[in-house]
């Protein structure tokens, strides 16, 4: 079966992943429905090679807890990651590795990258006006971005080369309401935190290609992604 989606689908106060393939056809993953589960779900990403969805059941409470699912088979196994660790993320490519955020003490965050084989784990390369690191994505084998703030403002969003060390900045606004990078890591969309008409704050889209100065405005709205080809944005 060519996978091209999973999807989570509720009814009153139970749940089961699904998948569905490019003739439409949805088939259950799990055979039976979940009551104490993936109410608080999150899809950290999708390993297609070896036919695997890395999720957790409740972020809340065990974000560090991963379970992988295959969703061929239906088998699932869990891994117990950093119970410091939040907003795991994953693409095809170094499925061996996820970065994610590691919680500090002090509430700031270092986007730390952890292997889920043996737990080992690295910090993504960050420079000195860095205080803070959130929300991390791959976009390619060796390179994540990610939201960086400074001592009390957000400084944009960064991409990392984990090999290198190389940062670059590709946008002065945060992706507070989320964000997402082109597969070529030339065009950023991103949803900011600004100021409205009437005072107060509201989520606007943004879109800012990094070879020029200043973001496009789009509209009102939160957590935008790329289509597959690249064409559309969703909100």
């Amino acid at each position: 079966m060519v996978m091209v989606g999973v999807h989570l689908i509720l009814r009153e106060n139970e749940a089961r992943f699904y998948v569905i393939n490019l003739n439409g056809d949805i088939s259950a993953v799990e055979k039976n429905w979940s009551g104490n589960g993936h109410g608080a779900s999150v899809i950290y990403g999708l390993d297609d090679t070896q036919n695997y969805l890395y999720y957790t059941d409740n972020y809340i409470y065990s974000p560090e807890e991963i379970i992988r699912l295959n969703y061929e088979t239906g088998n699932e196994s869990a891994i117990i990651l950093d119970e410091k660790g939040e907003r795991f993320s994953l693409i095809s490519g170094w499925q061996s590795h996820l970065p994610y955020e590691k919680i500090q003490p002090d509430g700031d965050a270092d986007v730390s990258i952890i292997s889920i084989f043996d737990t080992t784990s690295i910090l993504a390369p960050r420079d000195s006006t860095i205080k803070s690191n959130r929300s991390p994505k791959w976009i390619s084998d060796n390179e994540i971005t990610f939201n960086a703030f400074g001592e009390s403002d957000g400084l944009g969003v960064f991409k990392a080369n984990i090999v290198d060390s190389t940062i670059e900045q590709l946008t002065k606004l945060n992706g507070r309401w989320g964000y997402d990078v082109s597969k070529d890591g030339e065009i950023v969309v991103l949803s900011a935190e600004i100021e409205g008409d009437d005072g107060l704050s509201e989520s606007s889209i943004f879109l800012k290609n990094t070879h020029e100065n200043d973001p496009i405005y789009i509209g009102p709205g939160t957590y935008p992604h790329f289509s597959s080809n690249q064409r559309e944005i969703y909100l």
